[in-house]
């Protein structure tokens, strides 16, 4: 009982906070329209010149005979500077209003952090002492996560980036509760627990649209490619695996049409590599090999092709950030490395005699992307590329020849002789 009644005030003290927030917004609104409306207009001066063609700053009554005297308040005359005297009465009132909107910007953000502190200690003490159970835990845990992503979205336009990293810790906080709900406590099926992972990591992409944070975009991806490894069944599930992996490689490269954000491809190849790893090292055997060298493959055509069609498709587009060749060159030599190195560990041993073959398909995939951006004047990106490639088609034909120095002799000289 004490644990209900606990929770219950718990999500109400959430509520109130977020009716805290928009009626502090509200107040603010309401100061800034108050000090604009309440501020006089300037006073326009009139500016009295002597008669005459003549300036006052060039005129002189010695100059002329005939010239009418002038009186002396109808010369123009600068009064002593005062204190703020280069502040009109409006900007002046502007100022006091930042200064009460930056005020009260201060005491909100001492209120929300006293109030995070206060819920973070009083609810430490209420699960050491087992007021709260696992399902409050979990359920407080996803509520404060909503709140968090909630909040960050109505300040947003008030604090930028700082609203995004508090959306940011709200999708990390319920990638914890689902974790935790599935995996410390046992509340809920393997199935459910992935589902729920998805769909936050979902809505993570959305945010990252929505506002142009690369930040959500990355907690995004870190849950979904995290998933697979924090939901594991311990049986081998190659085929789902795979396949959801290959999907979300191919999400990746549809966001990117959109926004061009390596880092979040960059992030895809890692935790490609990272899973594909992981599951290899304790289910790869020879029944599965040519499931896993398919895999392998497309996911070479989707990092090497792929990255390179985007490249071509943003620089016709000319929304190609600065600085990013280096980094896009890094990634192609990763991606081959990949290849490379998940080949010979499959197939030297088990199929040697498709080793050859699977080589040269990644040349090709290789070259190919190199022929897409080939005139673009990349060419750091384009060395990286036509090197990868050429290691890629050498040790095709090395492995094609090996055991055989006849025919690779014989091929070489033929070559020359047409040469």
């Amino acid at each position: 009982m004490i644990s209900f009644l606990l929770f219950v005030g718990i999500i109400f003290l959430l509520f109130w906070v977020s009716g805290l927030s928009n009626r502090i917004t509200a107040l603010e609104r309401r100061l800034a329209q108050g000090s604009v409306a309440s501020a006089p207009e300037p006073v326009k001066k009139e500016v009295f010149y002597p008669t005459g063609a003549q300036s006052v700053a060039s005129w002189n009554p010695a100059m002329t005979k005939n010239a009418e005297p002038v009186h002396s308040s109808h010369i123009l005359q600068q009064p002593a500077p005062a204190k703020d005297s280069h502040l009109a009465p409006a900007q002046m009132q502007h100022k006091d209003a930042d200064d009460t909107e930056k005020a009260v910007n201060w005491l909100n953000r001492i209120g929300v952090v006293a109030l995070v502190l206060g819920l973070g200690f009083f609810l430490k003490i209420a699960i050491d002492l087992g007021w709260i159970g696992p399902w409050a835990q979990i359920i407080i845990g996803l509520a404060l996560g909503g709140l968090l992503i909630y909040l960050g979205q109505i300040w947003k336009e008030k604090f930028g980036t700082r609203a995004q990293a508090l959306s940011g810790g709200g999708v990390a906080i319920l990638y914890f509760s689902i974790y935790a709900a599935f995996n410390f406590y046992h509340l809920v099926p393997q199935v459910l627990a992935f589902l729920v992972m998805l769909s936050v990591a979902c809505l993570a992409v959305w945010l990252s649209y929505k506002n142009n944070s690369l930040v959500l975009g990355i907690l995004a991806f870190f849950g979904a490619y995290g998933s697979p490894l924090m939901f594991s069944s311990g049986r081998d599930q190659q085929i789902m695996l795979f396949g959801f992996l290959t999907l979300l490689n191919i999400a990746a490269l549809v966001i990117m049409f959109k926004k061009y954000w390596m880092e979040l491809f960059a992030l895809a190849l890692l935790g490609t590599m990272i899973d594909f790893g992981i599951w290899g090292a304790s289910y790869s055997n020879y029944s599965n090999t040519l499931n896993s060298l398919l895999f392998v493959i497309i996911t070479l055509v989707i990092f090497a092709i792929g990255s390179a069609a985007l490249l071509r498709y943003h620089h016709e587009k000319q929304s190609v950030g600065e600085n990013f060749e280096n980094g896009l060159a890094a990634m192609q030599i990763i991606t081959g490395v990949f290849f490379y190195i998940s080949i010979n560990i499959l197939l030297y041993d088990r199929f040697h005699n498709i080793l050859p073959a699977a080589g040269l398909i990644g040349a090709v995939a290789v070259f190919f992307a190199y022929a897409l951006i080939d005139r673009l004047n990349y060419k750091n990106l384009n060395y990286c590329m036509s090197f990868i490639g050429a290691v890629l088609l050498s040790s095709s034909a090395v492995w094609q020849f090996d055991g055989r120095t006849l025919s690779a002799v014989l091929l070489l000289i033929a070559l020359l002789g047409a040469s």
